[in-house]
């Protein structure tokens, strides 16, 4: 299982000498990234992505399950547009049946 450290650390000397470490303790150079000021030349230290410096991931998770949630309690109020058909064909073949359709009381979309 991997895991996540995150240090704090006063500079860039420091940094490197950490990564040093970490590298004799047999951690890839390719799972360590390094945040600092903008401008700060990290020299051969790999800068940290958008991923890592932001919460995206987390954000698009939530946002994905908010999304799902809010469309099914829109397509709750639609009519299914798939039995469009089979009223098409009870209609035609049978003018003894009056079609209605179910309304909600709130809209899909307000």
């Amino acid at each position: 299982m991997k895991r996540r450290l995150y240090f704090l650390l006063p500079g860039v000397a420091s940094a490197t000498r950490t990564a040093n470490d970490l590298l004799l303790a047999r951690v890839e150079d390719r799972h360590m990234h390094f945040l600092a000021k903008r401008g700060t030349d990290l020299g051969e230290l790999h800068e940290a992505s958008h991923l890592f410096k932001t919460d995206l991931v987390r954000g698009a998770g939530f946002g994905l399950a908010l999304g799902v949630w809010m469309g099914t309690m829109a397509a709750i109020a639609v009519p299914n547009s798939r039995l469009e058909p089979f009223r098409a064909i009870v209609s035609s073949r049978h003018p003894e049946v009056v079609l209605s359709s179910r309304e909600t009381r709130y809209p899909a979309f307000p």
